[in-house]
């Protein structure tokens, strides 16, 4: 009976602390699909929401001059504008479920375990924020840049669905973001037995990885792309293989 008991506490606690975070994250995703913003003051509209100015300032910083986004199908543009919405509320809405989370697990650790955890959290999502904005602000107009040159020089239209161009923006940001974590994941295996001459070891095959990674995400043929890629990822390898050898916690 105590099991039971106990067991329908936890989930209690999980349902309550979903709630707390989905809820908020629902009403920012209306508020960003039906408002738009002049100036700083919001007003009501479906025209112009903040969704739809967020999609106007990534075309504007992304898209090379001549391409033109286009909708081929009738209800694009509507869960377009809807998932544009729902990601800013997640982004704006972060701390709620950082919060939520922390909240959660910290009852059931140990001091030195929250320790762990609270340097492990705010490290990999400070690594992965610098990613996203190295993806954004580097590696995503580059690679652009140098594919719709191909297009440029046959003398023809360019286009580019807006679906595509958001999945574009999203999977390059998640990627990269993930990628920036790799000096916290190389860190943490040491307490699984993974040790720093493992990765020193190994650096020549991380090298090769990287190489491929690069040519894989960017395909542009210039090679530009790809050293941009390759050189901050063996910096954040360095990065891993120093973390594993000198970092400690203290008890």
């Amino acid at each position: 009976m105590a099991i039971w008991n106990e067991m329908d506490r936890y989930i209690g606690e999980v349902r309550s602390r979903l709630l707390k975070s989905i809820i908020p994250i629902f009403i920012l995703s209306i508020i960003f699909f039906s408002f738009g913003l002049k100036g700083n003051v919001p007003y009501p509209t479906l025209e112009n929401s903040i969704a739809v100015q967020t999609f106007d300032i990534l075309r504007e910083s992304l898209l090379p001059q001549g391409v033109t986004p286009i909708v081929t199908k009738p209800t694009e543009a509507v869960f377009l504008q809807i998932q544009i919405s729902l990601l800013l509320a997640i982004i704006v809405g972060f701390p709620i479920i950082l919060y939520q989370v922390l909240r959660f697990f910290m009852p059931a650790l140990l001091p030195k375990e929250r320790k762990i955890f609270f340097v492990v959290f705010f490290s990999s999502f400070i690594l992965f924020i610098i990613g996203a904005f190295f993806s954004y602000f580097i590696i995503l107009p580059l690679m652009l840049k140098f594919l719709y040159a191909y297009a440029t020089s046959l003398v023809v239209v360019t286009f580019i669905d807006i679906g595509a161009f958001l999945g574009i923006i999203m999977s390059f940001v998640l990627t990269f973001g993930v990628i920036f974590t790799t000096p916290i994941m190389m860190f943490f295996l040491r307490y699984v037995g993974v040790n720093y001459k493992f990765w020193v070891r190994n650096w020549k095959y991380a090298l090769l990885i990287f190489v491929i990674l690069g040519a894989i995400i960017t395909p542009d043929g210039s090679g530009i792309t790809q050293i941009i890629i390759v050189i901050p990822l063996l910096v954040l390898y360095s990065l891993g293989i120093l973390l594993s050898k000198y970092a400690r916690f203290g008890k």
